[in-house]
């Protein structure tokens, strides 16, 4: 893997990529696919919203002058967004007990 990620940046001076490599997951730019308790159960790999270290969850303040259907369209496409990112209900739930 370390061979192909010194390839890939090498394609252009500005764009650089990194890899994680774990034994369980793999990091994807907003996912996380990782062997939890359904790959012992079942064989198959569940998903997560990945977090870089550096999120801060600042985003731009509610009373901004934004049209009202702007503010439910973000609130709305993050729940999605969130949503269909989790493959289970119990990362789903552990992720909601992190933000607590």
């Amino acid at each position: 893997m370390g061979h192909f990620i010194e390839q890939a940046n090498t394609f252009h001076p500005t764009i650089k990529f990194t890899a994680e490599i774990l034994e369980n997951e793999i990091t994807f730019p907003d996912t996380v696919v990782f062997k939890g308790v359904r790959f012992i159960e079942k064989s198959i790999l569940d998903i997560k919203t990945h977090y870089k270290p550096t999120e801060t969850f600042q985003y731009t303040h509610f009373t901004l002058c934004h049209l009202p259907g702007v503010k439910r369209g973000f609130i709305k496409g993050e729940a999605i967004r969130l949503l269909r990112t989790y493959s289970s209900k119990t990362t789903f739930k552990e992720c909601l007990a992190n933000f607590k």
